[in-house]
């Protein structure tokens, strides 16, 4: 082995990242199955090439993680027997947990990348996260797409855009009572005021002088304006 490996390979955060690519690599098969469903089922052809061009760039990123841990370990990454591929429930479920699984991917390939020695592999690294991460967009891009299917379970019902005409009309109903209430007779004292004021009726006032005694003189209303 390089005397330059051993070294590196004592420190555990880089044996941690070795074992890490290891996972990575042996779901190959599962994802290939994977992207295979994502194409088949895809309602239109550029949907198909965007889902193709990403399976042809994870394709890439396994053999740059297989040469990485080569380098580090002498030893070749074995595929594993016992992965089960589970069908996505549509394919824009699809599409969601594929999206969902490259930003999980960026953080994973972070790590790896700060445990790896300046070099070359850091460059891989990179050019790697950035692949996830551009794969991320396309997928949120093929969202937009089928923005019709993703937002149909949550469309508003009819009776829920009609729930707030009930409430106009009760407030209609009762606006009326508030500006034309029902007029009550008047009291005999807003009588006599209002006839007062007309000139026919004159309450009688208590200047200390008894009706009976008081002589009323004829008053002339012929010019009066009333």
């Amino acid at each position: 082995m390089d005397s330059k490996k051993k070294p590196a390979l004592d420190n555990p955060a880089l044996q941690r990242c070795l074992e890490i690519i290891k996972e990575s690599v042996q779901g190959e098969k599962n994802d290939e199955l994977f992207y295979n469903y994502l194409i088949s089922t895809a309602p239109t052809d550029e949907e198909k090439m965007i889902i193709t061009s990403i399976r042809n760039d994870e394709i890439k990123h396994n053999k740059m993680f297989r040469a990485i841990y080569k380098y580090f370990t002498n030893k070749d990454i074995t595929a594993s027997e016992d992965e089960t591929f589970q069908r996505p429930a549509s394919y824009i479920d699809g599409i969601r947990v594929a999206l969902f699984g490259e930003l999980s991917a960026v953080e994973r390939y972070r790590d790896i990348k700060k445990c790896l020695p300046l070099g070359t592999f850091r460059d891989m690294l990179f050019e790697i996260i950035t692949d996830e991460i551009k794969h991320a967009i396309k997928y949120n891009y093929i969202f937009t797409l089928n923005k019709e299917c993703v937002c149909e379970p949550t469309s508003v019902s009819p009776a829920v855009e009609t729930q707030p005409a009930p409430q106009t009309k009760t407030q209609t109903k009762t606006k009326p009572a508030e500006t034309a209430p029902v007029a009550e007779a008047p009291t005999q004292e807003a009588q006599n005021d209002t006839m007062g004021k007309a000139g026919k009726i004159i309450t009688p006032i208590d200047m200390g002088v008894s009706p009976e005694t008081t002589e009323v003189q004829p008053v002339d209303l012929k010019g009066a304006k009333g």
